[in-house]
């Protein structure tokens, strides 16, 4: 009888044993079949978060996709796109090397690539990006523009010329072959010339505030002060409380010595955007280049409680408190 029961316990305990192992495998395998699915689920949720601009989000999301699917080409560049919105340019990159490798064809990618390496002035590089592309695709306008900055690297003016001019007639709505044409004209002092790709750049766009600002450069260095002030004020006008562009009426004030117009400008700054830490310090900036160190420091304390952490606050308020030979508060 004993050994009947000892027997039957063997059996048990191997069958346990065995129905442990089956339902591991039935897990192991039930793992293998999912990971397009755990994909989906998380490029979905990543999706989500990318159009809701939040993109520190969208990274975690993107980066459980591509672990579920390391080779999923898709979502290696909505990884690299979000790591370009969130200013991680090192990881955007790398995100853009590994989706040309797993799929060339995303022309697109292959582009953003060719930007990376013009700005880093490996202009063989780029070359290779823009043709490729260009093969492809001949009146791909973005690939045209990255061909024309890579001739302008290469000095071959009236190549990069025809290029933009190209680029110009297959998108007629596109500014930055006008600004780009206007860039050139001015460095090679065809200021006339320059003045009619700015003003058709305004033109082609008049709520562009990058084309407006371009034409406000050419005439503050052309000394048409009246008409720089006016396109920097009209793309204010239709761009609404844009921090940026009411910076660039303060530094130009600043440019001309006009102390009170900066001074008056950043103090509508402040009112207008009172969350933001810019208009404070650039009021800070200012009464410090009229060594008011007072009146700078009080700026650049209402800076530091909007932002406690932010270091470059902090040394200036540093630097402040030096200038006043006061010890430094806590």
């Amino acid at each position: 009888m004993r050994e009947t029961e000892v027997d039957m316990s063997r059996s048990l305990s191997r069958l346990e044993r065995m129905f442990v192992l089956l339902v591991c495998m039935c897990a192991i395998l039930s793992c293998e079949k999912n990971p397009a699915e755990t994909r989906a689920k998380h490029m979905k949720r990543g999706n989500a978060y990318f159009e809701k601009q939040e993109f520190k989000k969208a990274i975690i999301e993107y980066k459980n996709a591509v672990q579920a699917e390391p080779r999923f080409a898709r979502g290696h560049y909505q990884l690299a796109l979000a790591h370009l919105e969130a200013g991680q340019s090192r990881r955007a990159f790398a995100e853009l090397s590994r989706t040309v490798d797993l799929d060339p064809y995303n022309l697109d990618a292959q582009l953003k690539l060719g930007q990376f390496y013009l700005f880093a002035k490996k202009t063989p590089e780029a070359d290779d990006k823009a043709t490729f592309v260009l093969q492809k695709e001949p009146e791909n306008t973005e690939a045209l523009f990255l061909q024309a900055g890579v001739l302008l690297q290469q000095n071959r003016l009236k190549e990069a010329t025809q290029m933009l001019n190209k680029m110009a007639s297959l998108n007629e709505q596109d500014v930055r072959p006008y600004i780009a044409l206007g860039r050139l004209a001015i460095s090679q002092k065809r200021f006339r010339e320059a003045k009619k790709y700015l003003v058709k750049a305004v033109e082609t766009s008049p709520n562009n505030a990058a084309s407006r600002l371009e034409l406000s450069r050419f005439f503050e260095q052309q000394g048409a002060y009246v008409e720089a002030e006016s396109q920097i004020k009209e793309a204010i006008a239709r761009n609404g409380d844009n921090i940026s562009l009411l910076r660039q009426l303060g530094n130009f004030y600043e440019r001309r010595g006009d102390f009170q117009a900066a001074e008056t400008t950043y103090m509508d700054m402040a009112q207008r955007l009172p969350e933001e830490v810019d208009p404070n310090m650039s009021l800070s900036h200012l009464y410090a280049s009229q060594k008011d160190w007072e009146r700078a420091l009080t700026w650049a304390d209402k800076a530091r409680k909007l932002q406690p952490g932010n270091l470059e606050i902090l040394n200036a308020i540093a630097s402040l408190y030096i200038e006043l030979r006061k010890p430094l508060e806590a």
